[in-house]
């Protein structure tokens, strides 16, 4: 299953991403998911801050598709 979520900028500092976060990851695990996976742009440093802060790793780093030139990197969390 996917789910892309994000906040606007201008709703940011409010505690609206980590109450997303915390309700998806609560449903996930009553689901039985044994690790989540999110993808950030690196130079999100906001949207890297979070996950990093939530106890997500880093595990691959890549460019989509050979005309792109930015770079995104997938992260996981453990159970």
């Amino acid at each position: 299953m996917a789910v892309i979520a994000r906040v606007l900028p201008e709703y940011r500092d409010r505690g609206l991403g980590a109450a997303l976060y915390e309700h998806c990851l609560a449903h996930a695990r009553v689901l039985g998911a044994q690790g989540i996976r999110t993808v950030v742009l690196a130079a999100n440093a906001d949207g890297l801050r979070f996950a990093e802060g939530r106890g997500f790793v880093e595990v691959e780093r890549y460019v989509a598709a050979e005309d792109e030139t930015e770079v995104w990197l997938t992260l996981r969390l453990e159970r």
